[in-house]
Formats: structure tokens, C-alpha cells, sequence
């Protein structure tokens, strides 16, 4: 594989990676909205929210990083 190559498929692994967190995130969210206390936003957060949060903060250090990585796969 050239760079291109491996470049066009680090992004499109990348995309499903984000679109999958942010459907994952979205679901919990509309399936227990109705369920959210305020007085216990934490609970409510570590519960439903976390897991897809830290997918999408990973995306965003994958992103970042992404010259590199790419350069280390295509090497």
C-alpha cells in the first residue's frame, strides 16, 4: 500500500470509529433521558456517558496523531 492508501483507510476506520461512539452515545442518552437526576449527574454520566466519551477523546488523539501513525503503518 502507498501512503494515499493507507491514509484513505486510517480516516475511513476513523470514521466508523466516531460514527459508531456518537450513535452508541446518542442511544443512552435518548434511551434514559427521562430517567437523568440532576442530583446525580455523576452516576448518571459514568453510566451511560463515559464508554463513548473516552471513544470519541481517543478518535480525537488518534486524529491528532494521525501523520505519525501513518507514517509508522506505512513504513
Amino acid at each position: 500500500m502507498n501512503t494515499l492508501d493507507t491514509q484513505s483507510v486510517f480516516r475511513l476506520i476513523l470514521l466508523v470509529w466516531f460514527l459508531v461512539n456518537l450513535l452508541i452515545l446518542a442511544g443512552n442518552v435518548l434511551q434514559t433521558y427521562d430517567t437523568f437526576n440532576p442530583s446525580y449527574w455523576r452516576h448518571y454520566f459514568q453510566q451511560h456517558c463515559l464508554r463513548p466519551v473516552l471513544g470519541l477523546v481517543v478518535f480525537i488523539v488518534l486524529i491528532l496523531s494521525e501523520d505519525w501513525l501513518i507514517h509508522w503503518i506505512g513504513a
